[in-house]
């Protein structure tokens, strides 16, 4: 099963490549889309990664993988420059800053009864931002349902969240710079 986006300049498809379900090898080609040539860039560590997504940070520079726990790693050498375990956490959503600088997650924890309840649902999440440079978390928050999808605004002063159940959900976010 293969995993991939196209580059921003529309010139490259960086896929990702799995070899067994749900268990991606670290594994990238480039591919260029005038030519057709593909390239295939061996990480000096080659590990294999729980994954169930992946995606490029709109810096140019980074890609992502999703599963149990980020892992951050290098387009042009593919090497791993952040990880975060994030134990018992299901990522259900990542989202990319417009600037590439922070990365937004969705995910399914156990949350406590308490938290639940003050959402209105048993059925939530929680929304962290991450910077993508140090792993830092900037901002987390319970949301009201699963998550599907989520994207920054243009301007990265909102979020905008799919709900499993259909629902848009949007936030203004403060200043992260």
């Amino acid at each position: 099963r293969l995993s991939g986006a196209v580059e921003e300049d529309g010139q490259h498809v960086y896929r990702y490549g799995s070899n067994f379900k749900n268990w991606r090898r670290v594994q990238c080609w480039r591919t260029n889309l005038l030519t057709g040539a593909s390239e295939e860039f061996k990480p000096a560590k080659s590990r294999s990664v729980k994954a169930e997504m992946a995606g490029l940070v709109p810096d140019r520079r980074h890609f992502w993988f999703a599963g149990p726990g980020l892992r951050v790693f290098e387009r042009e050498t593919c090497r791993e420059v952040l990880h975060l375990p994030l134990v018992g956490v299901s990522i259900d959503a990542v989202a990319a800053s417009p600037d590439g600088k922070f990365l937004a997650l969705l995910s399914s924890d156990e949350l406590p009864k308490a938290v639940r309840k003050a959402v209105g649902s048993s059925d939530a999440s929680i929304l962290r931002i991450l910077e993508v440079a140090t792993g830092k978390m900037r901002l987390a928050f319970p949301v009201r349902g699963s998550a599907s999808a989520a994207r920054f605004a243009p301007d990265a002063k909102h979020l905008v969240v799919l709900t499993r159940g259909g629902r848009f959900l949007r936030w203004s976010l403060p200043d992260l710079r």
